[in-house]
């Protein structure tokens, strides 16, 4: 027999127009960005400081990244290191990782040297996409001999700014703060990474809804972090359930503050993933 209600009461505590089951689609977790794409591409996706990024366009970005990858020589089940604010550029880059088969590790910025230097080398991952104001601590851990580090694409907070603001933040801002690096030799700055792989075509990688599609380091409850695994199934179910509990969502009418960090598993499912589910637009505060 299966269960009734009396086998599950506290189903009869739900709002109402919350289900108590949900179907998971079978699919990889980019299909929510690809078919939010397809279906309202004009749609704003990220708005930055007033500057707009359509779905087409985070789309499009994020195949550039992952052919840009594909290009390095990036396999499946790869692992790549975000370490990055929220900004547009940690979006792209998420979606553009596991496009290319990739596993995302994404890291806290407040990270201390040896607690960055350690995440790195216990996850393997031998990519990352760092933000500029970071770039001299990573290279520091690179330059331990404890990782596995071979490219570093840079970022820098202003590319997507509006024109104004931009300006500024170059004129008062960047070298001030330390957003204003030199790279060194086979560093790549993630705008030339980005028009590389515009002009590639997209990786033919066959992602699976139980490929692993990214490790989230948690300290739990003692000793140093870990990274917990999870799967595409894992990421896009999560998504769904949070979709489902808030029953009166309305695609591509939902604004989402992202304020809570990006690089933590509730951020990532509750504002990241749910938007890119809804074509939901995200107000990203870095």
């Amino acid at each position: 027999m299966g269960a009734t209600y009396d086998d599950k009461p506290w189903v009869k505590q739900y709002d109402a127009g919350v289900p108590t089951e949900v179907d998971i689609p079978d699919q990889p977790l980019h299909e929510f960005l690809r078919q939010s794409a397809l279906s309202f591409p004009d749609h704003p996706a990220i708005i930055f400081k007033g500057n707009k990024i359509s779905y087409r366009e985070l789309d499009q970005l994020s195949d550039a990244v992952a052919a840009s990858l594909a290009a390095n020589g990036f396999q499946k089940g790869d692992r790549a290191l975000i370490y990055m604010v929220n900004m547009p550029q940690f979006v792209i880059t998420f979606y553009g990782i596991v496009k290319a088969g990739g596993i995302v590790i994404a890291t806290n910025p407040l990270y201390t040297d040896r607690e960055l230097e350690h995440q790195i080398g216990d996850c393997g991952a031998e990519t990352v996409f760092v933000m500029s104001r970071f770039y001299e601590q990573l290279k520091r851990v690179q330059k331990s001999g404890h990782t596995q580090i071979k490219r570093v694409i840079v970022a820098n907070v202003k590319e997507y700014l509006p024109t104004h603001l931009k300006l500024l933040f170059t004129l008062f801002k960047e070298k001030k703060e330390g957003h204003a690096v030199t790279l060194e030799p086979g560093d790549v700055r993630f705008q030339d990474f980005i028009a590389a792989g515009k002009q590639l075509p997209a990786p033919a990688v066959d992602v699976e809804p139980d490929d692993v599609a990214l490790l989230q380091y948690t300290g739990g409850t003692t000793g140093l972090a870990k990274g917990a695994v999870a799967t595409h199934r894992g990421l896009v179910a999560n998504t769904m359930m949070v979709r489902s509990w808030m029953s009166d969502l309305e695609p591509a009418e939902e604004i989402i503050l992202g304020a809570i960090p990006l690089f933590h598993s509730y951020g990532m499912i509750t504002v990241l993933n749910l938007a890119m589910a809804i074509a939901g637009t995200i107000i990203a505060i870095p």
